[in-house]
Formats: structure tokens, C-alpha cells, sequence
């Protein structure tokens, strides 16, 4: 892999910092939901079902989210997921790690897509004082 200009150099940590300000944005917001909808007693019925074996018996939501609220719950050996209001719990926290991947890929996918359009190019930092080139040519 070839060496990363400057202007590259300052686009990836532009990027880095934008996804380390997007994930401490968003994980300061786990817990302020003051209600709850029906999807979320959904998504937590069908995990709970999921985490217990019982099978997943729903269609009306997809079973993604279920299926990783399960294999949260059973990697941190919690027996089941509840549904509160401002809740910290290992749901809210898995959630916030699928959406830390999802930009992180988004920013991965940009990168490759755009290259070093992505970022300023190094003609961005050179100075701006005419070369011996252009002066001869004027």
C-alpha cells in the first residue's frame, strides 16, 4: 500500500474525529427515551423468546434485532432484556455499537469510493507563491 499524502493524512483524522464525536454524541443519549413504543416491546418479547430457546414466532418484525439483543444478553449473562423507560441496559448499548460500526464502514466505504477527494489534496498545503514554471510563463 502506497504512503498516504498529507492531504490524505488529514482526511482520515478528519474522519476519526468525526466518528469519535458521532459515537460520544450518540452514547450520551442512551437512556433518555421517556416512553416506549410497541416495536420496542416487540423487538424485547422476541429477544427475551430468542435468549430462552422458545423459538421466534413473530413476523412482524424482522428478527435482527432480536437475534442481537439475544446474543447480548447471553454474552454478558443477563437471562433477559426488560423495557424501561431510560433504560442503560445491554440492548441500548448494542444498538450503539451496530450504529459505531455502521459509520464506521460508511466512512470506510467514502474513503474507497472518493480516495483522496475525500480529504483536502496536497496541492491544499503548498503555498500559493508562483513556481520559477509559472513565472517564466507569464
Amino acid at each position: 500500500m502506497p504512503a498516504l499524502s498529507r492531504g490524505e493524512q488529514v482526511g482520515l483524522v478528519l474522519i476519526a474525529l468525526a466518528l469519535i464525536v458521532a459515537a460520544i454524541l450518540r452514547l450520551h443519549q442512551i437512556g433518555s427515551n421517556n416512553r416506549l413504543s410497541s416495536d420496542e416491546f416487540g423487538y424485547i418479547g422476541d429477544a427475551n423468546d430468542l435468549r430462552h430457546l422458545a423459538g421466534y414466532e413473530s413476523f412482524h418484525w424482522a428478527p435482527g434485532t432480536p437475534a442481537m439483543f439475544a446474543v447480548a444478553a447471553w454474552l454478558t449473562g443477563h437471562s433477559g432484556i426488560s423495557a424501561v423507560a431510560h433504560s442503560h441496559g445491554i440492548a441500548q448499548y448494542a444498538q450503539w455499537l451496530v450504529e459505531l460500526a455502521t459509520l464506521v464502514l460508511v466512512g470506510l466505504v467514502a474513503w474507497r469510493i472518493a480516495g483522496v477527494w475525500a480529504a483536502p489534496t496536497d496541492h491544499c498545503w503548498r503555498s500559493r507563491a508562483p513556481t520559477s514554471a509559472s513565472r517564466s510563463a507569464a
